[in-house]
């Protein structure tokens, strides 16, 4: 389950959330964007990151972080990085940290086609961030 008193929009303006609300200006103004789209999560190709990287030229505006790390890590910078796509890589984050990043997050993506649960999503809703899903049967079911 989720503990809604670590994930709640009052991170905004907690110590973490100061420092990830100036670095996510300072990224967006770099990069010519006016949104901040976040996943968190393992990166490993069953995630589906790499498709909502291929995509991000299509997002206008929007910039990418990646919270999470993984053994797909290197492969999806390089494919940023070809594409050049406004992706950051935030590596693996916990605690104050975690729950800020969501709260300063414009909209929370969670690209995976094979979820069984979705705590991410979970975390995302309680911070009130919000939250685009692809159409699978245990988001439809969870969410619908």
């Amino acid at each position: 389950g989720i503990d809604k008193g670590n994930f709640s929009p009052c991170n905004k303006n907690s110590q973490w959330g100061n420092l990830w609300t100036k670095q996510k200006q300072a990224y967006l103004k770099e990069n010519n964007c006016e949104f901040l789209i976040m996943c968190v999560g393992r990166l490993s190709p069953e995630k589906g990151v790499d498709e909502l990287i291929k995509c991000l030229s299509l997002l206008k505006g929007c910039a990418l972080w990646l919270v999470g790390d993984g053994p797909s890590r290197p492969a999806l910078e390089v494919l940023a990085h070809g594409l050049k796509v406004p992706v950051k890589f935030l590596g693996y984050q916990k605690g104050e940290a975690l729950h800020a990043a969501y709260a300063v997050a414009d909209c929370f993506v969670c690209p995976s086609l094979t979820e069984t649960f979705g705590q991410t999503v979970n975390e995302a809703l309680a911070s009130e961030v919000r939250v685009a899903l692809p159409k699978v049967p245990v988001f439809v079911e969870a969410y619908s």
